[in-house]
């Protein structure tokens, strides 16, 4: 009798979910990655509500630190922002670089770009993880369905996952 191997689970995306890049684009723009409803979570531009207020879903879903993912889309678009610059400016006023203006413009880059683009990095991150950890049945039961476009064609069921991670004990 050989031993049981474990199944690992695999997770396939909800009906209700959209597609990678259609979620990007929702996010880019500011909007709730599921129902494309507009300032989703934010009530301010730094307020920001648990629950996205067209379609229900939740900001964060269960889990320590979802925030460093929006953090780490920020920092990375800020730190591409000035590498950017740096390298153009560089280019063009080489060999007299006007290092004064150049280290003021750059330092107002670091301090002005990260907030102007906090709401759509958030909602950007939401996209991220729904495309690396699709719809439970948790967050289904959250989701107000009338809301989501295509929802009614969908079905609205979540596809469950296959295998459990756990032997069965069949015998």
């Amino acid at each position: 009798m050989s031993p049981r191997v474990p199944q690992p689970v695999v997770a396939q995306r909800s009906p209700l979910q959209p597609s990678f890049p259609k979620m990007m684009w929702r996010g880019l723009r500011g909007h709730c990655p599921i129902c494309n409803g507009k300032r989703a979570w934010f009530t301010g531009w730094f307020s920001r509500a648990d629950r996205c207020r067209t379609c229900g879903f939740r900001w964060e879903r269960n889990t320590d630190g979802f925030m460093t993912g929006s953090m780490t889309i920020n920092i990375i678009i800020t730190f591409a922002t000035i590498a950017i610059t740096m390298g153009i400016v560089t280019v063009v006023t080489y060999p007299d670089l006007p290092v004064a203006s150049f280290a003021g413009a750059l330092i107002g880059v670091a301090v002005i770009l990260p907030v102007l683009i906090h709401p759509p990095t958030c909602t950007m991150w939401s996209a991220v993880d729904l495309a690396m950890r699709p719809l439970d049945v948790a967050d289904l039961a959250s989701i107000d369905r009338n809301a989501v476009p295509g929802a009614a064609s969908a079905g609205g069921h979540p596809t469950p996952p296959t295998g459990t991670g756990a032997p069965t004990d069949v015998e």
